[in-house]
This record gives C-alpha cells, structure tokens and sequence, in this order.
C-alpha cells in the first residue's frame, strides 16, 4: 500500500474552533505560520496574528491523507461545507472588496464567507449595544474582527455568538 502523499487539515484557534481548511502535501500545513509572519494580510493571516498578539497558538489537524490529489481534493471540499457555519476564512467566499487586495498579498488564501461576518454596525445591532462600544471591543482585543481594508472591518459569527453566549443570551445560527 503506498504512502499517503496528500492531506486535508484544519487550522483551528486554541479552543479547537477551525478557521480555515486545505490541502496540501509536504510541511504545507507549516507555511501558513510564515505566511502570516510576511506580512500577509488575508484574513488567515490576521486571524494568525490576532492569535499570536494574544499570545495564543492555532491548532494543526491533519483530518485525511490519501495517495490520490483528486481524493484530498474533494474530501476538502466536504470539509469546507462540514465547516462552514464556523466562518472559515477559505478563498471560496471571496467577496469584491478582498478580490482587488488579494493581488498584492504574498500568499494564496484569501477572505470570509460574507454570510458569516458583520458589520460593526450590524454587530452593535445583534448585541444590542452601540457601534462605538462595538468598536471599543474590536480595538480592545475583546472582539475578534477581519481587517479587509483601511475602514473595512468585518466581525465572524462566531466571535458574535461568543458575546451572545457571555450575556446569557441564545447565539444565532
């Protein structure tokens, strides 16, 4: 039987939350590291960074590994959907706006699923308080956010239902 040389993994955060699936062969899981460390400003790197300024460290999981690219390929596919409601961070849900900045950007995995990330305003809304305290949270580290552009920030579903689930109150779906 020959060597698996394809593999599907998860980048997760420090509580096992993944942000972001791929497939790779070789130390591919590793690069993503240096990636963020370039400079890089996809949302996978700054959700890296975000992590490492908290003093934090993101989860590798080899989830499959095969000896078929074509197999790896669609395994990762059914991962992205398996996943998808945690707001992966994977270049399929590129909206416009991070199209244009991903042609400057060192690495290949770009963006959100814009149906999974807010506005700070939409943000305030859901949690019932005001945009500038929503803002307060984002610059305080309290909130974790996407930064796509100068004045484009972008808050995940799942830091939201944090905040839901902190106040006692239902997280959205």
């Amino acid at each position: 039987m020959p060597t698996p040389r394809y593999y599907v993994y998860v980048l997760a955060r420090p509580d096992g939350t993944p942000f972001y699936v791929g497939k790779g062969s070789g130390r591919r899981v590793f690069d993503h590291e240096r990636e963020a460390a370039s400079g890089c400003n996809c949302a996978k790197c700054i959700i890296i960074r975000n992590m490492w300024q908290k003093g934090e460290q993101m989860q590798r999981l080899i989830n499959f590994a095969t000896s078929d690219e074509a197999v790896a390929l669609q395994h990762e596919r059914e991962l992205i959907q398996q996943y998808r409601h945690f707001g992966l961070c994977n270049k399929q849900y590129l909206p416009p706006i991070a199209q244009q900045q991903s042609s400057t950007d060192n690495c290949d995995d770009y963006s959100f699923n814009p149906e999974e990330h807010f506005k700070p305003e939409q943000a305030a809304t859901i949690l019932g308080m005001s945009c500038k305290a929503v803002i307060a949270l984002m610059m305080s580290g309290q909130l974790e956010y996407i930064q796509l552009g100068t004045r484009l920030q972008r808050i995940p579903l799942s830091a939201i239902n944090a905040k839901l689930q902190a106040a006692g109150k239902q997280p959205m779906k």
